[in-house]
């Protein structure tokens, strides 16, 4: 009796798995958090380690109460299984394990947390999803997240903001961008569900299906919903490979299915082609401008910023050279933005990619070629189960073959696309469920694994209804669970604390367009987001994102007390100032050290000490050079840097290293104004006017390149030029350029500002920027 109530409460724990499955796909999509440097993966992924600890705690208190682990695998499992092994190990020894772990700043969709999480998740769910009433039911919950999911996308391609609905961080809402990420990922959520939905009609239409209730109609809406948004972001090249590739895919296997199949009528082929058809000729118009411009008008796709196969190649390639063990294993899990930052040409070193131009070269930088063999392996599986079930084809088969086709499908997009969390989870969920698909069909194909284990309770002794040992147990996985969320908890919290002073940023960037706010003004704005980001950081201090955000603004607010002090001379406001410039010190700081690989966290902390400087704290020149040469260790062609460096030794009177670090800025790019100027006062101190005036003469090539002759510093070049040589200054004609120039790729102007950095923008006034 006591392994019978066992069982039953085996098959309660079951059935709530499958409830909190079923949830994790619906809300799945649209579980975002819109940070402007990550839209779609933190929010997701803290939705999948929520619900997979749900369905592994309950699956662990299931074998408790149960005594037995059943669990279907086939051949397959194993290289998942050596997978998530290679993976582990480049972890275990990655340079910066906190990275591998978490992800880059912390994001967690790409670090082994993250996609360790969704393997568990697709495993476990083979032992609560077994029958083909189980798998619609599944099939039908995602249908829902992907008909809430595209409708919401289709909206914000249309110019609208869902999170307008939300005041507090409306503002960080994106038009012409989809709810789940990038256009191209939508292509393939949309090609997904579509094919989920065709094979569903199929399923219905099998004979042995008469006791499932028929929801044909539901997956027609499906299918509608999803190809309208499909070919709304048809017009993005991208997206639109995905979806040439996704046809190609579709219809090569239905015409094998039509020579193997002789007893479907010339009807039924023409019906099964209708739709890929459909999408591919509404997918070309889409490439005519005159049918986007009916739909969209003068709205746009927003489209990230991707880098190209060369570069991505180039990256990937000269990261594995760096050691045997990065060639074997890779750099570690989300590694690819490390190695671009130490590797990426001069003319990026402005921009920064956390991922190549596809999945395959991203996780060879991460992973190594032990992780490419696995993958390769893997899709050598897949594509032999296609093989097989398209030779030993039958009519009563065909479902197989399909859900075989869309893991193809899936797996292929890898070598086109980089995966986010979302497509991630998607393929290793359909290959659990082509898994489950084929215990259904073919059995013999499927072996059951069953371990017995020691059932908690059923003893002969117990005379007690209730065990005392499984309810130990339980209590203590509940306990443990509990713990889990409230972790998972604290880091929402903190992250939408993050979401609240992004949002105030950019609320108060509009506000003061025209004006500059009062410093009363300035101090209430700096205070609201040190509450907030303090906030942020109180509920994880582990994310050296956040640990960098405070000490930002910790040296903001210490800014403006100082300008306080100066005018009341208060003891309290500077007391207040110098905790804040420990702080931003300390958390700049552990930044760095939670994260030791990322260069943002070293130039972060390069700003946090010319800022401090910049309000007269001189005394802290020499470690600010010293915390320069750490940022430049890391990123050796950041031109900003050099340029910083010589303006302190420019302040220190070291005139021979503040040359050698400029001229170092301008060996990296030409064209740099500042360091342009202070190189030419530097010549002109050590008395060597003409090369001061070789400098000079540069400088004045470069503004007028970028038209800007009618700047102050344009008229007071011309000036200094005048007063050292004598004689009057002509304009450059076109094409006489004086010296050497790089073009900036990005086309923007060349006068910029750094971040937290008083830039040199007086001829006459170089040593007063760093006092």
């Amino acid at each position: 009796m006591a392994l019978d109530k066992n069982n039953d409460i085996g098959r309660i724990i079951s059935v709530i798995q499958k409830i909190f499955l079923y949830v994790l796909v619906v809300i799945l999509p649209v579980s975002i958090l819109p940070f402007p440097w990550d839209y779609t993966e933190k929010g997701m992924t803290l939705v999948i380690l929520l619900f997979t600890l749900f369905i592994l705690g309950l699956e662990l208190i299931k074998i408790i109460w149960t005594g037995k682990i059943v669990f279907i695998k086939r051949d397959i499992d194993f290289v998942l299984f050596v997978l998530l092994i290679s993976l582990v190990l480049t972890t275990i020894f990655a340079s910066d394990t906190n990275l591998s772990l978490f992800g880059y700043n912390y994001r967690l969709s790409s670090g082994l947390i993250g996609i360790s999480s969704i393997f568990f998740v697709a495993f476990i769910s083979r032992s609560f999803v077994s029958s083909k009433k189980d798998l619609l039911g599944l099939l039908n919950a995602f249908f829902a997240g992907s008909i809430l999911a595209s409708s919401i996308s289709v909206i914000t391609l249309l110019g609208g903001n869902i999170f307008e609905l939300v005041p507090k961080i409306s503002n960080l809402g994106i038009t012409g961008y989809p709810i789940v990420g990038a256009p191209v990922v939508l292509a393939i959520y949309n090609s997904v569900s579509i094919f989920l939905a065709y094979i569903t009609l199929n399923i219905f239409s099998e004979k042995d299906s008469s006791k499932i209730n028929d929801s044909s109609w539901f997956s027609i809406v499906v299918i509608l919903v999803n190809i309208a948004s499909l070919l709304m972001v048809a017009v993005n090249p991208s997206a639109f490979y995905i979806i040439i590739l996704f046809l190609a895919v579709w219809v090569l296997s239905l015409i094998v299915i039509f020579f193997k199949d002789s007893k479907m009528s010339p009807k039924a082929k023409i019906m099964q082609l209708v739709i890929p058809v459909l999408i591919l000729i509404i997918s070309i118009l889409m490439q005519v401008e005159s049918v986007r411009g009916l739909i969209f008008g003068d709205k746009e796709i927003i489209t990230p910023l991707k880098l190209s196969l060369n570069f991505s190649w180039q990256i990937a390639s000269q990261s594995l050279t760096t050691s045997l063990r990065s060639a074997i294993i890779g750099l570690g899990l989300d590694n690819f933005g490390v190695a671009f930052t130490a590797l990426k040409p001069i003319e990026l070193v402005n921009v920064n990619f956390l991922s190549a131009y596809n999945e395959v070269l991203t996780f060879l930088s991460n992973g190594g070629f032990l992780w490419l063999v696995i993958w390769l392996i893997l899709g050598w599986y897949i594509l032999r189960d296609l093989v097989k079930d398209l030779k030993d084809y039958k009519s009563q088969d065909r479902t197989l073959v399909l859900f075989d086709i869309l893991v193809l499908f899936v797996y292929l997009t890898s070598f086109l696309t980089t995966y986010t969390v979302l497509i991630r989870f998607l393929l290793f969920l359909l290959i659990s469920l082509a898994v489950i698909l084929r215990k259904i069909y073919k059995e013999d194909q499927v072996d059951t694994v069953l371990f017995k284990v020691w059932a908690m309770g059923t003893s002969k002794q117990e005379d007690k209804d209730t065990a005392v040992t499984p309810i130990f147990f339980s209590v203590l996985i509940s306990i443990v669970m509990l713990l889990g969320v409230v972790r998972l908890g604290r880091i929402t919290l903190s992250s939408l604390y993050l979401l609240r002073a992004e949002s105030y940023i950019i609320e108060q960037n509009a506000k003061y367009t025209e004006e500059s706010p009062t410093i009363d003004e300035q101090e209430a704005i700096v205070s609201n987001l040190y509450r907030w980001y303090q906030t942020a950081l109180n509920y994880d201090k582990n994310n050296p994102l956040t640990n960098r955000k405070f000490s930002t603004v910790a040296v903001d607010r210490l800014s403006i007390l100082m300008r306080m002090y100066e005018d009341s001379e208060d003891e309290d406001i500077l007391n207040d100032a110098v905790n804040l410039r420990s702080q931003a010190f300390e958390y700049s700081r552990n930044a760095i050290n939670l994260s030791p690989s990322l260069f943002s966290n070293y130039n972060n902390r390069v700003q946090v000490y010319f800022s401090v400087i910049n309000m007269g704290y001189t005394e802290y020149v020499r470690d600010a050079i010293a915390v320069i040469n750490e940022a430049l260790a890391k990123n050796p062609y950041d031109y900003q840097n050099y340029y910083n460096k010589a303006q302190l030794y420019y302040y220190l009177q070291n005139y021979d290293l503040a040359l050698e670090s400029s001229n170092q800025a301008l060996a990296i790019k030409g064209d740099y104004v500042e360091a342009l100027i202070l190189s030419a006062n530097i010549y002109g101190i050590q008395g060597k006017t003409e090369t001061q005036l070789n400098y000079l003469e540069a400088l004045k090539t470069v503004l007028e390149n970028n038209d800007l002759e009618e700047s102050d510093l344009y008229n007071q070049l011309i000036e200094q030029i005048e007063s050292i040589s004598g004689e009057p200054v002509e304009a450059t004609t076109e094409g006489d350029t004086g010296a050497e120039t790089q073009e900036n790729e990005a086309g923007a102007e060349l006068v910029e500002e750094t971040d937290n950095t008083e830039i040199v923008t007086d001829i006459e006034d170089v040593p007063e920027t760093v006092q």
